[in-house]
């Protein structure tokens, strides 16, 4: 098996200019990082290239002399790029061709009198696209269909690049012409999936979109990739490609501002404008979740017995129907459910942490990774792995970064998150 760690090879590496056409950039490429965030409703990437100035023929230049791509291209911003990089993790590799990246920023880093740095930043080609729309339409559907009606409509994304899990509830409202993303996100929170507890994540990786459920993702296998393991020696033969190279050790969210953010337990308050009524109700998350990343503990030290102790206090007014004529005055959208889903997401958040690893391109946010780090002690009976951080992570952020470095040119940067210590799933699974 190969090494993983190793470059990639350059197959495609092109800008694509109307006046100067095609050209290939593959020969100065310096480095690639492509990035992908459970947060981030679009991909965006960024590119280091070395210019000797023997590119192209200049544009604007009237003698028709070779220049640098930079003074050849009389604005980068929009213009296409094509990828192509070859890396043994992965049979299809890592490839911007059929959706090719968008240059959004174009600069200069280092020169000298025979060579120039160029950095370019690429996003996806859906993210210019939407700066540039307004959702104006009133939609009335479940809001996965809503979901994804804006992403088709508005956006022109292929329904085949659209993975989303079905909502039992729906959500009449009215674009106000605010951009497809922006109304997407917002979205996230009032959703409740078939099963399970209410909150969603907008994300797209180089699939395509992704509009998924917090309790899909945590209920989802392993990546079929293997596990990683941190070792101060690197093993031979196909585990040395799921080797941990550096980490930083799991960090905890402050116990001050999760209490404070209502992360575990909150009091609701919700005043119904068709019957007048006040409603109050102490909402504990240990009584939601169904499921957590670790152990299947929330913390106790929150979870007090006591109705009038909490942290945070939410109001919510009861507009049933959204004041449509033809729409039911029943709740469609009880707040309890997108309350329920903030103290998710907070929960979840509650131990990051970051690792760096040969590259994987067969990984995606949104991906369960099983991770083991060292135990300190010096009896190896006792174990080698320390049983309270090791386990089961879901994958928040993920870039691959590609140089020409020899021995570590391919690598994958992962920050990754779970709600609960422990080697040791819900479900009772390691």
């Amino acid at each position: 098996m190969a090494n993983w760690s190793r470059p990639a090879i350059i197959e495609e590496l092109i800008i694509d200019d109307e006046v100067i056409g095609e050209v290939d950039l593959s020969g100065g490429f310096v480095e690639f990082s492509y990035y992908e965030s459970l947060f981030s409703p679009h991909i965006t990437a960024t590119l280091a290239y070395i210019d000797t100035g023997n590119a192209v023929y200049g544009q604007n230049d009237v003698q028709e002399r070779l220049g640098t791509i930079y003074s050849s291209v009389s604005n980068f911003k929009g213009k296409k790029v094509k990828l192509k990089l070859n890396h043994d993790s992965s049979a299809n590799g890592l490839e911007f061709d059929t959706y090719p990246l968008e240059i959004t920023r174009a600069s200069s880093l280092a020169a000298d009198n025979k060579r120039r740095i160029y950095a370019f930043r690429l996003a996806s080609e859906y993210a210019t696209k939407n700066e540039n729309i307004g959702v104006q339409e009133k939609y009335y559907n479940s809001i996965s269909d809503s979901v994804q009606s804006i992403l088709v409509n508005k956006l022109g994304v292929p329904t085949e690049r659209i993975k989303k899990d079905n909502t039992k509830n729906s959500e009449a409202f009215n674009g106000l012409d605010r951009r497809p993303f922006e109304l997407i996100m917002d979205l996230c929170r009032m959703a409740a999936p078939e099963s399970g507890t209410p909150g969603y994540f907008f994300y797209e990786t180089i699939d395509g979109f992704n509009f998924k459920s917090v309790h899909t993702l945590l209920q989802q296998p392993v990546n079929g990739t293997g596990g990683y393991t941190y070792s101060d020696v690197a093993p031979v033969g196909e585990q040395g490609s799921f080797r941990i190279l550096e980490y930083n050790p799991p960090q905890e969210s402050d116990a001050l501002n999760q209490i404070r953010g209502g992360n575990y337990k909150l009091n609701l308050i919700t005043f119904d404008i068709n019957t007048f009524i006040f409603k109050e109700q102490m909402i504990n998350l240990s009584e939601e979740v169904e499921s957590t990343v670790g152990s299947d503990e929330q913390p106790p030290t929150y979870q007090t017995s006591d109705n009038r102790e909490y942290g945070r206090t939410v109001f919510n007014i009861l507009d049933s129907g959204n004041n449509e004529q033809g729409i039911s005055t029943s709740i469609n959208n009880d707040p309890k459910q997108w309350v329920t889903s903030m103290m998710r997401y907070g929960s979840l958040l509650s131990n990051t942490c970051d690792i760096v690893v040969p590259c994987n391109l067969n990984l995606r946010v949104g991906n369960i990774i099983d991770c083991s780090f060292p135990r300190l002690g010096s009896d190896p009976a006792q174990g080698i792995s320390d049983e309270k951080i090791s386990g089961k992570y879901l994958i928040l952020h993920l870039a691959h970064h590609f140089t020409s470095d020899g021995q570590t040119g391919s690598t994958t940067h992962i920050t990754m998150v779970r709600d609960t210590h422990g080697m040791y799933s819900s479900s009772g699974e390691e």
